[in-house]
């Protein structure tokens, strides 16, 4: 496994929508479409900072952590009824390398983590 931290980019608040029609479509798919993390929609645009648990042996996301910008832990996926967010992607691990600045750390970090999380 390999384990990483980056800021996410491009992230688009529904603080940011303008008008009235963004508003109503984003509220319209939010209770049409069903939510692949029920417990963590809400918290997304929160997140600072996401730590990957990668498989490089079987090249996919494995699991997730996001952190507040205070790096306390907000989401965890895959988590109950959780999917995640970035586990749902196919992006290799040089995908993640190519597109964000990555640091490092240890299993034993992501472990830590991930055990700190309360609902």
């Amino acid at each position: 496994m390999v384990y990483f931290k980056f800021e996410p980019r491009f992230v688009q608040s529904r603080e940011t929508k303008h008008s009235i029609f963004e508003k109503n479509i984003d509220r319209l798919f939010r209770l049409i479409i069903p939510k692949a993390n029920p417990n963590f929609e809400e918290k997304y645009d929160s997140v600072k900072y996401w730590c990957i648990e990668y498989d490089e042996v079987n090249n996919f996301t494995n699991r997730e952590i996001g952190l507040d910008k205070n790096e306390n832990v907000i989401i965890i996926s895959p988590f109950e009824k959780n999917y995640g967010f970035w586990v749902d992607t196919n992006l290799s691990l040089t995908d993640y390398y190519d597109q964000r600045d990555i640091i490092e750390i240890s299993g034993d970090q992501f472990e830590i983590l991930w055990e700190n999380f309360q609902l």
